[in-house]
């Protein structure tokens, strides 16, 4: 083990007699504000191909990155979230048989998430409305009783049958011709006059 890795801590070095070195890293040093942490070999002072590999005691692949770098596809960019509280061991390695040229390792706990505060609800104040009649009330209830149809008497009122009034007969003269008669007045022809007799 080369060294302990910490939050914000940057590490140079070489490779030496191997093309690979293990660091050690303790979850537990992340604040409660931090969640994330980066380990990035992506420094323009890298100038060899680098690999990043993260364990856990028992040697139990976590994460790894062989790229990530903006840009760039031989500088490595690993990130990880939410470790559990322990140690876990980072490797940095590389594929270059060449010993010797100096690589850069930044360690960044990135803190989490500024949660989004609820959105409060919207308070609706209560309109006033113009006053308003009270609706008249109807009934609805039926009536006890019931009318029931019944027959209706019609009364027609007999004509009065009329007197019939006495013929009157006037002296006309022979020949007379009865023709009309109206209450008292009686209207007689003959052939050449006509007569009009009244009733005493």
């Amino acid at each position: 083990i080369e060294a302990f890795l910490q939050c914000n801590e940057i590490v140079v070095g070489r490779f030496k007699t191997h093309p690979f070195i293990t660091f050690l890293f303790n979850s537990t040093s992340l604040t409660s504000t931090q969640n994330t942490v980066i380990f990035t070999t992506c420094s323009e002072q890298t100038v060899i191909d680098t690999k990043l590999s993260l364990f856990d005691l028992e040697q139990t692949l976590i994460a790894f990155a062989d790229d990530g770098c903006v840009n760039d596809t031989f500088r490595a960019k690993l990130s990880v979230s939410d470790l559990r509280p322990d140690l876990y061991l980072l490797v940095l390695s590389s594929e270059s048989v060449i010993l010797g040229p100096p690589w850069h390792l930044e360690t960044i706990c990135v803190p989490h998430d500024p949660s989004a505060e609820p959105t409060p609800a919207p308070v609706y104040q209560p309109t006033a409305f113009p006053s308003e009649e009270p609706s008249k009330i109807v009934s609805t209830e039926l009536p006890t009783q019931i009318p029931t149809n019944q027959p209706v008497e019609v009364t027609t009122a007999q004509p009065t049958p009329e007197t019939p009034q006495p013929l009157i007969f006037a002296d006309c003269g022979s020949n007379i011709e009865r023709v009309w008669q109206y209450e008292n007045v009686a209207l007689c022809f003959n052939a050449s006059s006509q007569h009009t007799a009244f009733d005493e």
